[in-house]
């Protein structure tokens, strides 16, 4: 069963992010992060900054989160298809490429 982050994006309602198949998630910037599937999509999750990395910020905080997340749904019954998070960095943009 595929199981799905449900995230809400600021005037977008909330998305669907899978987390099946998922191979490495980064922290691409400060403002963004990226989730690159075994099948070669990448989605892409444009976020409110986390700030530069200094000796008291990781600068990873938001992909640090999805990880977790996504952990956490793959470990929950099969009939728990979706899992409703709510980021501590407000969301402005998922996309696909």
């Amino acid at each position: 069963m595929d199981k799905f982050l449900s995230i809400p994006v600021t005037g977008q309602g909330v998305q669907l992010v899978p987390c099946n198949n998922l191979k490495l998630v980064e922290a691409a910037s400060v403002t963004s992060t990226t989730l690159t599937y075994a099948s070669g999509d990448v989605v892409t999750i444009t976020h409110a900054t986390v700030g530069a990395a200094s000796g008291s910020n990781s600068g990873t905080q938001f992909r640090q989160f999805i990880q977790r997340e996504v952990q956490d749904a793959l470990a929950t019954s099969w009939t728990h298809v979706s899992r409703g998070v709510f980021p501590q960095f407000a969301v402005s943009d998922i996309s696909i490429a």
